[in-house]
C-alpha cells in the first residue's frame, strides 16, 4: 500500500511527528561540541604558553579564530531560552 500524499506528490506528514521538538537535542549537541572545542584550544595554549615556553604567531590565530566562533555562538545559545520564538524554524 502507498503512503498518502497531496495532489503536489509530496507526502503527507504525522502531526504527532511533525509536532516533535528537537531544540533541547541540538543545543546539547552544540553545547558539547562547544565545551570540547574549549577544552583542545586550552589544552594547546596551555602546552604552548607553559610547557613549551614558546608561543607561535599560529596561536594568536587560534585565540582570534576561538574569540570570534565564541563571541558568535554564545549570545545566539543564550537567547534562546523561548522555544516559540524558534517557531520559524521547525517549518
Amino acid at each position: 500500500m502507498a503512503p498518502e500524499s497531496r495532489p503536489s506528490g509530496q507526502p503527507v506528514l504525522d502531526p504527532e511527528w511533525a509536532a516533535e521538538n528537537n531544540l533541547p537535542r541540538i543545543l546539547a549537541i552544540s553545547a558539547i561540541a562547544h565545551i570540547v572545542t574549549a577544552a583542545v584550544v586550552f589544552l594547546r595554549l596551555y602546552a604552548r604558553f607553559f610547557v613549551l615556553r614558546k608561543p607561535a604567531k599560529d596561536d594568536m590565530f587560534i585565540i582570534g579564530a576561538y574569540v570570534s566562533i565564541s563571541r558568535g555562538q554564545l549570545p545566539e545559545l543564550s537567547s534562546t531560552t523561548d522555544t516559540d520564538s524558534l517557531a520559524g524554524y521547525a517549518s
